[in-house]
């Protein structure tokens, strides 16, 4: 694990109220389109703009806008996406179900940056990762818990030490993960969302279904030791199944996703803000959509859709 100390958490937080990514924003398109088929244009989503969104995030989003195309051979279909905390301009995803236990590094243009390979782990069906911390450094939290038969005895959180990626592309690394094997207290379910707090540490699995709950894993957690989650609350306000979510690197905000909506809400402690009534914020037009991760600082989110060559949409603060 990188000995980064708290140094970093400084300055994940102090950045919450900075400009974008050094890296550039993208250029506006006019091939997205919020819910309900608008097209975005230049004057209605300057992802390059900075907007007044106060001392942290944003009060407003503009429209999303494609701010390119995520094409890669092996990566061929996203379903978990989140902003490095250690790599300005860097966001980590993974394919679904089929694949080997691995992430892939991106720009905030969709380019590949390189691949992470994760030891110590199986990729039975992870469907969502996380970035927060883990002590005093930065981790990559991945769910291996999509279960459609509601059918698995095998769950597991890793965690991963997140490395600092400096030169872009870079080669293929190896990295060793933490297996937390985990149970429900009351069934088996399916789930595609998992968010961790930036600053608290929080964890929580938000699952899929018509009846989804908020479940919230024990501290400490010691790799290998099985753990018992807790259910904490209900997420409300939702049009649909849950498919993705993330909490901002400010840490007052969290967003849950539908196939084809996208919700934000005000959070201190992660389950009671999740049952607390949220605000709808803009989503593009998307054939499957599950990714989402907020971008460094809060100010604006990242979406994708499941599936291989798909365009990352980005929006920024209106």
């Amino acid at each position: 694990m990188e000995p980064r100390a708290s140094i970093l958490l400084l300055a994940v937080l102090a950045g919450c109220g900075g400009a974008s990514e050094a890296s550039g924003d993208p250029p506006p398109s006019e091939d997205s389109a919020i819910d309900g088929g608008a097209e975005a244009s230049a004057d209605s989503a300057d992802v390059g703009a900075e907007a007044d969104g106060g001392p942290c995030g944003c009060t407003d989003y503009t429209v999303p806008v494609s701010a390119g195309t995520i094409v890669h051979a092996s990566i061929r279909e996203i379903s978990g996406l989140a902003a490095s905390r250690t790599s300005p301009g860097v966001l980590w995803t993974h394919n679904d179900s089929g694949d080997s236990a691995r992430l892939f590094a991106i720009d905030s243009a969709g380019a590949f940056l390189g691949e992470l390979r994760v030891s110590g782990a199986t990729a039975i069906d992870w469907e969502d990762l996380a970035v927060g911390p883990c002590g005093d450094a930065s981790c990559i939290w991945v769910g291996d818990f999509g279960d459609n038969a509601t059918s698995r005895t095998n769950d597991a959180l890793y965690r991963i030490p997140e490395p600092t990626i400096e030169a872009k592309p870079f080669a293929t690394r190896t990295v060793a993960a933490d297996k937390i094997p985990f149970e429900y207290p009351d069934g088996k379910w399916n789930a595609e969302a998992l968010l961790v707090h930036p600053t608290t540490g929080e964890i929580v699995i938000v699952t899929k279904g018509s009846s989804p709950g908020v479940y919230r894993f024990p501290t400490p957690l010691v790799a290998g030791a099985k753990v018992t989650l807790t259910r904490v609350s209900t997420p409300v306000g939702l049009d649909g199944v849950v498919t993705g979510g993330d909490v901002s690197p400010c840490g007052d905000r969290a967003l849950l996703r539908t196939y084809s909506s996208l919700f934000e809400y005000r959070i201190g402690d992660l389950g009671a803000g999740l049952a607390t009534p949220p605000t709808k914020v803009p989503v593009g037009k998307e054939a499957q959509g599950e990714a989402v991760a907020y971008r460094e600082g809060g100010r604006g989110y990242f979406t994708a859709s499941e599936g291989a060559s798909v365009p990352l949409l980005a929006t920024t603060c209106r």
